[in-house]
């Protein structure tokens, strides 16, 4: 992208090409087909004119079954409240941490 993104549009297949331009490390084979799943999900988002809220409601009527289901299968089909309060607060964490990272890189030009 030549010229800074504007719309939500733009900067939802800015930050997919950076995503992908520096893919993180994943613990297993099934995290970097997630990783690649979310990066055509940001991408298909932006080229069709997504509205970013209803990407979020979409994300948070996905994500809580998938972590639901890894919890689950750490305990035998029988969901352990604080390992999901925990597992919840550690996404948090990491989402918390992402964005502030993205915000000062964005405040030094530095978001490349």
């Amino acid at each position: 992208m030549s010229k800074p993104p504007r719309t939500p549009s733009e900067w939802l297949l800015f930050l997919a090409e950076l995503a992908d331009a520096h893919p993180l490390r994943t613990m297993t084979a099934a995290g970097s087909d997630l990783q690649r799943a979310f990066h055509a999900f940001l991408v298909d988002a932006g080229n069709s004119g997504a509205d970013p809220q209803d990407l979020r409601a979409d994300l948070l009527t996905i994500l809580p079954r998938l972590c639901t289901t890894i919890i689950q299968s750490e305990h035998a089909g029988a969901a352990c409240g604080t390992c999901a309060g925990n597992f919840g607060f550690q996404l948090y964490s990491e989402i918390a941490r992402h964005m502030k990272e993205l915000s000062n890189q964005h405040e030094t030009g530095g978001l490349h």
